[in-house]
């Protein structure tokens, strides 16, 4: 009898929820000890109100949020806390924090409204309350100082400064007298965002951080080992050229996984003729994304009015010291690369920002490297730059 279709586990995109999580054990333990935290909380008792999630696009700081939205689900022991999850374009102001976090109203307190709401010849039976802005969010956090409660945003470095200032003092100014916490999920340039003098708030240097990066082979072998393959004529050799072509990118492994699976799901076999369709279908998403991400330093030129061959001449530059030396560069290498590609020195300090908010490079302390090594690679092989005449 003809097996039932199964749905491919595998859909890769902006936050979706792999088959398999892994590699994400330190993350995991770290992120559910702030829920375990909060739903263990008692009066007095010390809590690091700020949490931030920091990576390059396409590592998976979506899929923690997801994580932590269904341990608090599924888990009894965190089922009292309120785990609410928000990108960062539903905060543009602090009415919608106070909209976000402010509880579902009680059956009785909603019929109350509907009661009061009503009108008795014309004139309502009360006069509304007038109330927004910051008071309105602090008495939508003060609904919730029963029960533990946990804000995660993404996208977080998009939060406009003020309101990103107003929420994250909140917070602070709760620390210890009620169970809340944030989590804060973005870009590498989130950190620097929220120590910038246009947010102030200068205590989130100490907030502890949580940054996913690239998986080993090993957990991104994982990865591809799905229950649904288990009945299926796999090759190990094309599973391990697969995790060998993902570079450890959560992103790429999915869609290696979706690839292998649409290309053996009729025969129900992974070997070398599913893996030679699937690289097709690999390759041409990896170099959509690469020509997305180069084309970023050409929107940032335009934005910043900085000449175009310039930028790309430095940002090929760095690719190829990334890439040909497999050291990571100082800060001081790093500027001196950029201004011998004819940036001045302000300039400079931009493109570094824009290379680490498009994932090109990631910084440890005083040490560059590149965040995703094949785009590095990718940046260095497809020069976009011409050289002037006569150089």
């Amino acid at each position: 009898m003809e097996q039932a279709p199964v749905t491919n586990p595998f859909q890769p995109g902006a936050g979706s929820y792999p088959p398999v999580l892994a590699g994400r054990a330190e993350e995991q333990t770290r992120l559910t000890g702030l829920v375990r935290a909060l739903a263990d909380w008692r009066p007095g008792q010390p809590l690091q109100a700020i949490h931030v999630i920091e990576a390059p696009r396409g590592m998976g700081k979506t899929v923690l949020l997801e994580m932590l939205t269904r341990l608090a689900e599924t888990n009894p022991a965190f089922r009292r806390v309120a785990v609410l999850r928000t990108p960062a374009s539903n905060l543009a102001t602090v009415d919608d924090i106070a909209r976000h976090v402010e509880p579902a109203p009680s059956w009785y307190h909603a019929a109350w409204r509907w009661f009061v709401g009503l009108r008795w010849l014309g004139l309502p039976l009360q006069r509304p309350r007038q109330r927004g802005g910051r008071g309105a969010m602090r008495a939508a956090f003060d609904q919730r100082r029963h029960k533990p409660l946990l804000l995660m945003v993404d996208e977080a470095q998009t939060l406009p400064a003020d309101v990103c200032h107003v929420l994250l003092n909140e917070f602070q100014n709760r620390s210890g007298r009620q169970p809340c916490a944030l989590v804060l999920a973005g870009t590498p340039a989130l950190g620097a965002y929220l120590l910038s003098d246009e947010v102030n708030a200068s205590f989130v240097e100490r907030a502890p951080v949580v940054a996913p990066g690239l998986l080993s082979r090993e957990d991104s072998a994982t990865a591809l080992r799905v229950p649904a393959w288990n009945a299926w004529d796999i090759d190990p050799a094309t599973l391990a050229t697969a995790v060998e072509e993902s570079y450890g990118y959560p992103y790429f492994l999915q869609h290696w996984g979706k690839a292998l699976w649409d290309a053996g799901v009729a025969r129900r076999v992974i070997d070398q003729a599913a893996l030679d369709v699937a690289r097709g279908v690999v390759d041409a998403a990896r170099t959509a994304l690469y020509t997305t991400r180069f084309d970023e330093f050409e929107d940032f030129a335009i934005r910043e009015g900085i000449d175009r061959r310039a930028v790309l001449g430095a940002v090929q530059a760095a690719a190829r010291e990334a890439t040909q030396s497999g050291a990571p560069m100082t800060t001081s290498s790093l500027g001196s690369l950029l201004e011998d590609a004819g940036l001045d020195s302000n300039t400079a300090v931009l493109l570094r920002r824009q290379m680490v908010q498009s994932g090109f490079l990631v910084r440890e302390g005083d040490l560059w490297r590149p965040g995703i090594p094949s785009l590095a690679a990718y940046i260095a092989d497809h020069p976009r730059a011409t050289p002037p005449a006569g150089g």
